[in-house]
This record gives structure tokens, C-alpha cells and sequence, in this order.
């Protein structure tokens, strides 16, 4: 299974426009996004009437500068951005997910004037969701947007997606003409200082001081491959049990993948 984490930012719903509006909007409704499982704000009859992806919006998700892979467990920083000239109400809901629609990771809210987290306490309980409050609604500079957050990686050596939909409103205090965009991210997940194989007779750490340790209670045999599948070391132990010790000086820092028995995982050569 490609080990990858999937980010997918989904349509703000019901996002009022208004000047005479409460202070402090409660957000997309829950459950809007577009992702396995729901529906979104461009189909339930909120900005429904202007076709999905109609105009000259761009969306962009950042998970800690532009990174593709992510260690479980730990914490990064994300950010969503939309362009739209001339736009200056924009709204958001995002939701990270692995591939079997449970929820993946927490969501840190770093910024409470403009983001808030929501929970669907009817259906989907277990996932959460990042939204905009009404402060959050109104554009840093005419034209553009953004909100900004922090991801804390959940345990599992899985893909993660995260589904997003962004707005980008006309201003008019309606749902009306309103625009929605979809955007998803996939990122890999790498190996942490303990292997999280499935099979945990066999463990290892990343690459430090260019030396890959791996600890076994069976026979082994495997190989590092680069990214673009070239194997750039194989290795094998006819012992039971034991450990090896890989030498990986001449390989450049980088992602790699390692391939045990009948498993592979994701390293990281620093």
C-alpha cells in the first residue's frame, strides 16, 4: 500500500456575507467536504447555483513547506491559500482522512480568530474538521486568502487524504453566485526511529551516521530502492536472529524505500 497521506479541502456552506452578520460565523456546516461519505455545500442547496470550478480560482494546500512525506506522530504546520482577483469573502472546511474514510490525525488550532474545529455529533463522529469563523471569511488582501493551522500526524503507517473545499463568495450577503472549489493532497508517510512494520519480529531506525540498523527474529532478505526504483543495496541474514548493520555512506540524502521479506516501508537518509 503507497503510504501516503491524503489532505482534501471542502466547500464552505451556508457563508453569509452580510455586513449585519453575527460577529462570529459558526462555520461550514460538518460533513461538507466532498469526501468519502459526504456531500458538499455545491450540491445541498447552499452554493448550488453557479457550476463547481466555474471561474479563475487557485487553491493550494502547503503542508509544511510544500513536503510530500511526514513522520506519524509528529506535528506540521498547514496552510490553505485561494487567488481569486478582486475577491474579498472567501470561506473553507478541510478534513484529513486514511484511505478506509476513518479520521486521520488532530487538527491544532494556532489561529482562534480566523479557524475554529468542528465534529459531526450525528454521523462520521470520528472525523474532524477545520473551518473558518467569520473573521476568517474576509480576504488578507483583495484577492486572496489564506488560514493557517497545524496537523499532528495520527500513529498509523497509512495514506492519509485531506479533502478541502474553499468558496470564493461574491460579497452580495446571499449564497448566491457564490463559486466552490475542490482540492486534495496525498503525502507519504516515512518510517519513524522504530519500524512500523506490520511484521514486528523485524524493527529498524532511519538512517543515522549513514548506518541502517535492523533487528530480526527470522531470516531476512530485502533491498533499499530509490524513488525511481533503482535498488541501490541489497542485503540478506541467514540467521534466525540477530542484528544487521547496513552501510549506507555512499547513498545521497534523500527518501528511499525499504524492502523486507514481503514489506516495504518508506526511509528517510539524512
Amino acid at each position: 500500500m503507497s503510504n501516503k497521506f491524503v489532505l482534501s479541502l471542502l466547500g464552505a456552506a451556508s457563508l453569509w456575507m452580510s455586513f449585519d452578520i453575527i460577529v462570529r460565523s459558526n462555520g461550514a456546516p460538518v460533513s461538507s467536504t466532498a469526501a468519502p461519505g459526504e456531500t458538499s455545500c455545491a450540491v445541498s442547496g447552499c452554493h448550488d447555483d453557479r457550476e463547481i470550478e466555474s471561474g479563475n480560482a487557485i487553491v493550494h494546500i502547503d503542508l509544511n513547506n510544500d513536503a510530500t512525506e511526514f513522520v506519524p506522530g509528529n506535528t506540521y504546520p498547514v496552510k490553505v491559500t485561494v487567488s481569486d482577483d478582486n475577491k474579498v469573502r472567501f470561506g473553507f472546511q478541510i478534513v484529513a482522512l486514511y484511505d478506509d474514510g476513518s479520521n486521520a490525525g488532530d487538527f491544532i488550532v494556532t489561529d482562534e480568530v480566523r479557524t475554529q474545529s468542528m465534529f459531526n455529533h450525528l454521523e462520521l463522529t470520528d472525523r474532524e474538521y477545520l473551518t473558518y469563523t467569520y473573521e476568517g471569511t474576509s480576504a488578507i488582501n483583495t484577492g486572496y486568502n489564506e488560514w493557517t493551522f497545524n496537523w499532528k500526524a495520527g500513529d498509523r503507517m497509512e495514506p492519509v487524504t485531506f479533502y478541502a473545499a474553499v468558496v470564493s463568495a461574491d460579497d452580495d450577503g446571499t449564497d448566491n453566485n457564490d463559486i466552490v472549489y475542490f482540492k486534495e493532497l496525498r503525502a507519504d508517510a516515512v518510517a519513524t526511529s522504530i519500524s512500523d512494520l506490520e511484521n514486528q519480529s523485524i524493527t529498524f531506525n532511519t538512517v543515522v551516521d549513514n548506518h541502517l540498523i535492523i533487528q530480526h527474529g527470522e531470516t531476512i532478505k530485502g533491498q533499499i530502492v530509490s524513488l525511481n526504483g533503482q535498488v541501490v543495496k541489497s542485503f540478506h541474514s541467514e540467521q534466525k536472529e540477530g542484528s544487521l548493520k547496513i552501510d549506507c555512506n555512499q547513498l545521497s540524502a534523500g527518501v528511499y524505500i525499504l524492502q523486507v521479506n514481503d514489506q516495504s516501508v518508506k526511509i528517510l537518509k539524512k
